[in-house]
């Protein structure tokens, strides 16, 4: 029969395996939780930004094509910061 000491050490090794163990699952976990909320804003993205955007001839003249056009580059460079693989055609 191991020693009181010994069995001190083994106990105190298998809790912090334990503890570790724990940790790294929860890590995992919340990195999977994390793409899977990447993905989901990518997937929100690419339909935002599905349709290119023309950026309009003359501004003043439309108003809400520039606002529109502005909202599009917004978003665009949005996707681009959180590095969605896009690959639409260029607006003209």
């Amino acid at each position: 029969m191991p020693s009181k000491a010994a069995r001190v050490a083994i106990a105190v090794v298998v809790v912090l395996a334990g503890l570790a163990a724990s940790i790294g699952g929860s890590y995992a976990l919340a990195l999977h939780a994390l793409d899977n909320g990447e993905q989901q804003l990518c997937s929100a993205f690419e339909l935002l930004t599905q349709r290119p955007v023309p950026k309009p001839e003359d501004p003043a003249a439309n108003p809400s094509r520039e606002q529109a056009y502005l909202f599009y580059t917004d978003l665009t460079q949005v996707e681009h910061s959180y590095r969605c693989q896009v690959t639409k055609p260029q607006a003209r």
